[in-house]
Formats: C-alpha cells, structure tokens, sequence
C-alpha cells in the first residue's frame, strides 16, 4: 500500500470514491534529513501543520516541491569523454532541496525558492547538450557522429539515423532512428518499430530528444545490443499481435461478432472460425507480454468450461502450451456457485464472462 502525504489537504495516493488516485512519489521526511537535524527543522518549519510531530513513517509528496529540488535524470561520463544520460524510474531530491509548494493551503504558506545560478561551467555545458529545435538536430548531426559506424540522412522534416549490418548474403540496415521535426523519436529494428514505452527510460514519457547526450545514450545501447540473438523476439512479437489485429477488422466486416460467441452466416463459417482463431493467437501473445496477465472475459468463460468438465485435462493444457488462469483464481471466481455432476455450466459460464467485464 502507498503511502499517503502528511500535507493538510493533499489527498496523494489515497482512495477516491472506492477507486485509487495515481501514485504520487513520496519522500520519508527522517529518511530524507537523516543526519541533519537543521535540515529537518527547516522541513518541519515549511510544512503547514502546527504542533505537528513527524514520525518515522511520516512521508510528503513531490507535489510540494519546486522542479529545481527534483533530480528526474542520472547522467554518468563515459571512458570515451561522452556522456550517458537514463531517465530515472523514481525521482528523488537535490540535497538542499525543502517543500515549498502547498496548492490546498492558504497561498502565503507557499514560497518561491531562490533560483541557483549555474557556473559558467555548468551553463556552457547545458546550452551545448540542449536541443531546442529540428534546425538544431539538422545541423549538429555531423559532428554528432563523427568517427561512428552510424550514417545519417537529413530531409525537410525528418533525420533518419543508421547503422548497417552485413552477413554473408547481404547489405541491410540493422538499427534506425527517426526524428521528426517536432523532435519526436522512433527506433526502429531490422523495419521493426519499437515500442515507445520500451524507450522511456531515455526520453521520460514525452518520447521527444532533447538533448545530445540522451541520443548517444540511445545510439550507444543499440549499437551494443544489435547483433544479440533473440534482440528481434519482443519486436516480431508485436508485429504479428499487430497483423492478427489488421486481420481481424478485415475479417468483421462479415462475421457478426455478439457480447458471448463469434457467430456468422452459413455463407461466412470459414470466417467465423477464423476470426476466433486470430482472436485467440494474439490474445495468447500478449499475454506472454505481460508481467501480470490481464484475461479477457472470453478466455475465462473458455477456461471455467474446461475446468468445471475435466481439472486433469485443463492443467495439462496449462502447464503444456496455453496461458491461462490458475485453478485457484476460477475458483475464487466461481465461489458463489457449485458445479455438480450434469449441472449445464452455460449460466455459470455467462455470469463469469459478465463479471469479468466489469
């Protein structure tokens, strides 16, 4: 359970009308002053609560935190002289950092604090990594990738970047990068799109290039990772869920699909079958993609029919070829009812696909 923020009127991460708010990061104040006891007073100082004892559960929000004490990138110097830029998956805070943002309290409680100015080393070093347009991408590529094995083509509003690969047949391009001229960021596979949320531990969720360093980042992990075996697995495995789905909106203009079954006219059988075949193949990859698999109310109904008329003949096609779920989660499904030798399992079956839906 997350834990909730100290501040008077913030509701991060509590409950909302029996449904949960997204998860705010939260900071342990004693964990975040441990050691400094002026530290810690000057939190206690800025946090709107009077005669107010923290404890050590006692957290606060990075909703209270002016941007300048949020640290939402690591970047490490590489042997080479370039540097490696990762966004990070939790933020965590500068060490002079203080709450100073309260929205729900009376404005005074809420200051400014005082912008640091950089050295000129530090500004020199930020204006140089900045990318602020696509003129900026356009013109800095040559240099970007001087003494690289990486090739680049510049139109009017795209930068397609590469790297070629050989074997023993042919020429092809085995890692490709395309910035658009809002700088927005594609890679691309042997022609396989990568999914952008497989990039985010570069580009945050905005997927735009904003800086140098996060495109050697980006150019150095896939130059290490493009002769791989199995690099191409996730990416064929979207392209075929991504096929099954084209096939099956081609398929429906003449397969009636309803709220239970796949059904079809006598003329379109072929069809129908064929529909529930597809629908089946990419419902099964996706699950393979997923760390906890989310089934489809059509796959539970399927599932609590082979359960409810043989246990034995479902595990085995469990353990042997077919995600799906566990014997104890029908169960807590189905605790409802009972299921008895000669008992018609449809009305079970349909109530269990209703509740899945919800």
């Amino acid at each position: 359970m997350p834990q909730k923020c100290c501040v008077t009127g913030c509701r991060s991460n509590y409950t909302e009308n029996g449904g949960k708010t997204p998860y705010v990061s939260i900071f342990r104040i004693l964990s975040e002053c441990s050691g400094d006891e002026g530290k810690l007073q000057n939190w206690l100082r800025h946090i709107p609560r009077a005669d107010w004892v923290s404890s050590s559960n006692s957290a606060i929000c990075i909703k209270h935190f002016a941007s300048q004490f949020i640290i939402t990138h690591d970047s490490a110097t590489r042997t080479d002289g370039t540097t490696l830029t990762v966004a990070r998956k939790i933020p965590k805070l500068t060490k002079d950092a203080y709450p100073s943002i309260f929205e729900n309290c009376p404005s005074y409680l809420s200051t400014e604090p005082k912008v640091k100015r950089r050295t000129p080393a530090d500004r020199r070093k930020h204006n140089s990594d900045c990318i602020k347009s696509f003129q900026d991408v356009a013109d800095g590529m040559v240099s970007q990738l001087r003494n690289s094995a990486w090739k680049h083509v510049t139109t009017a509003d795209k930068v397609f970047i590469y790297l070629l690969c050989t074997d023993s047949d042919n020429l092809q391009v085995c890692i490709s990068i395309v910035i658009t001229n809002d700088l927005q960021c594609s890679v691309y596979r042997q022609g396989l799109m990568i999914e952008p949320n497989k990039l985010k531990w570069i580009f945050g969720s905005s997927n735009k290039l904003e800086s140098w360093s996060a495109l050697t980042s980006l150019i150095s992990h896939f130059e290490s990772s493009a002769d791989k075996p199995g690099a191409l697995i996730d990416e064929k495995v979207n392209k075929i869920i991504t096929l099954c789905k084209e096939l099956l909106v081609d398929i429906s203009d003449t397969v009636f699909v309803n709220d239970h079954d796949y059904t079809c006219n006598t003329s379109s059988a072929d069809e129908g079958k064929m529909y529930r075949l597809i629908t089946h193949v990419k419902e099964q990859l996706e699950l393979v993609q997923f760390i906890r698999p989310r089934y489809s109310s059509t796959i539970l109904k399927w599932a609590f029919q082979l359960f409810s008329l043989s246990p034995p003949a479902y595990i085995f096609a469990r353990d042997s070829c077919l995600i799906l779920p566990h014997p104890k989660y029908l169960r807590s499904l189905s605790s409802c009812f009972s299921i008895q030798p000669g008992t018609s399992l449809s009305n079970h079956a349909n109530y269990l696909f209703e509740k899945a839906k919800c």
